[in-house]
């Protein structure tokens, strides 16, 4: 499985899916005042790696141990 190749994919389409939704809906709130630290497609990409990799009971466990191991932040600091 390519990470990387997966976040370019769902960065793309969440970009245009973004664009398509600002010009469908222009009267839209705008987006709460605090930045995420974690974009859309960063979101989406651990939400395809949790579906993918087994042996974690539950997301939580799979967030802490995965994602917050030293390869999870070279992935998404």
């Amino acid at each position: 499985m390519d990470i990387t190749q997966i976040f370019c994919d769902f960065d793309v389409s969440c970009q245009n899916a973004e664009q398509t939704f600002k010009n469908s809906f222009p009267e839209a709130p705008s987006p709460p005042s605090w930045p995420s630290k974690l974009s859309l497609s960063e979101v989406m990409t651990i939400l395809v790696m949790y579906h993918h990799i087994n042996g974690f009971l539950n997301f939580k466990s799979f967030y802490q141990l995965y994602i917050g191991s030293s390869y999870g932040k070279s992935l998404f600091p």
